[in-house]
């Protein structure tokens, strides 16, 4: 067993460098910067990967390594994500997220049209995207989907974010030790070490802004499905 465990670590994929692209216009941003890994031809057809609100570009470890053959793959990190400069404002709205993807699409230099896998708080930005830049999206696939809820009162608003400010409280490398609520039962120390240090690459600005996110009404499918076109 002990060697098993010592050979599946032996072959874990490495993550690419981090890279770094600047900032075009600044107005909604606190810095110049932003932060993403990349790996794949640059002239493949580019795929671009979205990460969930505990995560950033490291949580795609595998998929950077495994669709690199076939695609040109961006992992972003969100403003406020890793290195990436965070928004100014204090609760950015669902087009906020869709132009700060368009802004990093730009200063990374892909094509007018990208692939795009969204994950959790990812699949939302995803669907901003969508809605306020349909035609720029060729192919959407998301995972742990979430979409804008309806009705939510500004107390029960309230309550979430109390709730998930609670949870970052201690800063990213506390917030990592939380990796057990993310994890099954029968989940390897490996498996359990991957998601922690993911995690713990958590800061809590750009964490809060991905929780409001949540909370922003106005892109539920029912309703906006007609304004996409991919």
């Amino acid at each position: 067993m002990l060697s098993a465990e010592v050979n599946a670590q032996m072959t874990l994929p490495p993550l690419p460098e981090l890279k770094y692209a600047e900032i075009g216009a600044r107005d909604g941003y606190l810095g110049d910067r932003w932060s993403y890994m990349e790996a794949g031809r640059a002239d493949a057809a580019p795929l671009v990967l979205l990460h969930g609100v505990g995560a950033n570009s490291m949580h795609w470890r595998f998929q950077l390594a495994g669709l690199s053959d076939a695609y040109r793959v961006v992992a972003w990190n969100a403003p406020g994500y890793i290195l990436s400069d965070a928004f100014k404002t204090e609760w950015p709205t669902c087009r906020d997220y869709a132009d700060a993807l368009a802004d990093f699409l730009r200063a990374v230099k892909l094509p007018e049209r990208v692939n795009l896998v969204g994950n959790s708080f990812g699949s939302r930005v995803a669907q901003c995207f969508a809605i306020h830049y349909p035609a720029r999206v060729t192919k959407l696939a998301m995972t742990g989907t979430g979409v804008g809820p309806k009705g939510m009162t500004e107390q029960e608003k309230a309550i979430i974010v109390a709730t998930r400010s609670a949870q970052i409280a201690k800063g990213g490398y506390g917030f990592g030790a939380r990796v057990n609520a993310l994890l099954g039962k029968g989940a390897s120390a490996q498996t359990i070490q991957l998601v922690s240090d993911v995690v713990r690459g958590t800061s809590p600005r750009g964490f809060m802004h991905g929780v409001k996110l949540g909370l922003a009404d106005g892109y539920a499918p029912e309703d906006e499905i007609g304004r996409a076109h991919v």
